[in-house]
């Protein structure tokens, strides 16, 4: 489940946005025979207990409020479906988008509307009208929460760390004899679905072991990969054309500067994960990488991967196929 940090901040922001919207004075004026209160969904004379509705004439004050009621219940839903599907662990980034686009409209409608109703009187502001305003920045705000705690340092928020990948002193047992070449050449993978067309190093299957990973590339070519042979973890997305589709793809960068690439066809039985197979393969990578990490904490976070394996929003996508071959030139070849 999704940590507390993740999914607080959205729920936060909701709950003011809906006390600021339904429940609290936008402005309060005392007009002697009785107090008006004024509210994005009514406004009302009181005097003492007794109260009746008024029609505001102002229509630029009826228009913006409107617009922030609206705009600001749609935000709350929306803060509160972010939290639950973090809290659930799902994929939230394009929701998060377009909540925040939504937030950043009542935030605009809510500031016009004040100044419409009281332009010369900020003394009559009640409280209901800055509440609103600062729950919906939270909600902006909430699209980046990520969980400092977690095992990825936060997401976008995390120091940025780039692992400088060189060949190791000693070699380690899996290294020692390994039973095959660890580099891919074939530029293809048959079978594995068109996101593999033309990308290097893929890994087909593979398996989970106490001690790391045993995987298995093209033309059977197989290797045991330590935890410790692990040095930094990256993800990306292919181009959105077709055959690639965007894609998604994770590295797990070894210390011989070569990654074993994970891509969606990859067949990888992450039963033996700690907290057991997830219900989407992004999520069990980012459950792999943890894993490694518990291991070798030593293993980086590439700072450009770092939102998506804090579980916050998707890899970077390359724009076109050229440009990821030109970055794909870091493994050589």
């Amino acid at each position: 489940m999704g940590a507390w940090k993740r999914w607080a901040p959205p729920v936060v922001a909701a709950l003011g946005l809906l006390i600021g919207l339904l429940l609290l004075d936008w402005v309060a004026v005392d007009a002697g025979f009785g107090s008006l209160h004024v509210r994005p969904r009514s406004s009302e004379l009181c005097e003492g207990a007794r109260c009746v509705h008024v029609a505001s004439k102002a229509r630029t004050w009826n228009l913006m409020s409107g617009l922030a009621l609206v705009a600001g219940v749609t935000s709350a839903i929306g803060l509160v479906t972010v939290a639950v599907m973090r809290f659930l662990d799902a994929d939230t980034d394009r929701l998060s988008r377009l909540v925040a686009w939504a937030c950043a409209m009542t935030i605009a409608a809510s500031l016009i509307a004040l100044v419409a109703i009281a332009p010369d009187a900020v003394s009559d502001y009640a409280v209901g009208g800055p509440v609103t305003v600062i729950a919906a920045t939270i909600g902006i705000f909430a699209r980046g929460a990520t969980d400092g705690d977690s095992a990825f340092g936060g997401g976008r928020s995390a120091r940025p760390i780039r692992a400088t990948v060189t060949a190791p002193t000693t070699t380690s047992a899996s290294n020692a004899a390994p039973r095959a070449p660890v580099e891919a050449p074939a530029r293809s993978l048959v079978g594995a679905g068109v996101a593999s067309h033309g990308v290097r190093f893929v890994v087909i299957d593979g398996t989970l072991t106490a001690t790391g990973l045993t995987l298995r590339f093209e033309r059977n070519v197989e290797r045991t990969v330590a935890w410790a042979d692990i040095v930094e973890a990256v993800a990306r997305r292919l181009p959105p054309d077709p055959p690639h589709d965007k894609a998604t793809l994770v590295d797990l960068v070894l210390t011989d500067g070569t990654p074993a690439r994970l891509i969606p066809a990859s067949r990888i039985d992450f039963t033996a994960l700690p907290d057991g197979q997830a219900a989407n393969t992004r999520e069990n990578w980012r459950r792999l990488v943890a894993l490694a990490r518990t291991h070798n904490p030593a293993i980086a976070i590439e700072a450009d991967s770092a939102e998506f394996f804090a579980g916050g929003r998707d890899a970077p996508m390359f724009p076109a196929w050229k440009k990821f071959v030109d970055w794909d030139r870091r493994y050589g070849g």
